[in-house]
């Protein structure tokens, strides 16, 4: 019986969570918001404050609320900073990327 292919995301995804220590294992399951990941009581913009908490803290994600987002020009600098500095991807509600997400969570666990 032939053994199934290895999809080459999943090789990369291993690759990458070998190489991470626990507790940034850890942090990449938190979805949190860019308060709670800067500790200001209110932000609208990702800046070096933003980059030196991240970097310090790499979690999962933002989330980012109404109070976060100010206009269509504001929003759009934040989360092309967010994607183009730190390599944070924007998510949206999409089933394919929940499934990835479960799969590289259990992954991480195994790890």
């Amino acid at each position: 019986m032939a053994e199934p292919a290895v999809d080459p995301l999943d090789e990369q995804a291993a690759q990458i969570v070998s190489g991470m220590a626990l507790e940034d294992k850890v942090a990449q399951m938190f979805v949190i918001t860019p308060e709670a990941l800067t500790g200001y009581t209110s932000v609208t913009a990702a800046g070096d404050t933003t980059k030196t908490a991240y970097e310090s803290r790499p979690v999962g994600g933002l989330i980012y609320m109404a109070d976060n987002l100010l206009s269509t020009e504001q929003t759009t600098e934040m989360l092309t900073n967010m994607q183009t500095r730190y390599n944070m991807q924007t998510a949206r509600k999409d089933s394919k990327l929940t499934a990835r997400l479960q799969q590289i969570r259990k992954l991480a666990a195994i790890l």
